[in-house]
């Protein structure tokens, strides 16, 4: 079986500097930002073509929020594949 370990920040959004330069999402509210379409595309035509299971690493899988703003952009990973904390 092949595994995907994946992250979020850094990978499928761009903080940008401390002002906010280079940042390519929007800040949902003080805590995280969003999804990089451009990022997201690219993660899932490399999905496309390999058979992974995706094991959630990021520090998202803590917060409900954050896992359900994941499904709505289409990032599927199982329940059972998130990395203890």
């Amino acid at each position: 079986m092949k595994v995907l370990f994946l992250d979020i920040d850094g990978v499928l959004n761009r903080f940008g500097d401390e002002d906010g330069n280079g940042r390519t999402t929007e800040r949902i509210d003080d805590f995280f930002i969003g999804l990089d379409a451009e990022l997201l595309q690219i993660y899932n035509a490399m999905l496309s073509r390999i058979s992974v299971t995706v094991v959630l690493s990021s520090t998202w899988r803590h917060w409900q929020e954050m896992r359900d703003h994941l499904k709505e952009n289409g990032v599927e990973y199982s329940p059972y594949d998130t990395h203890p904390s």
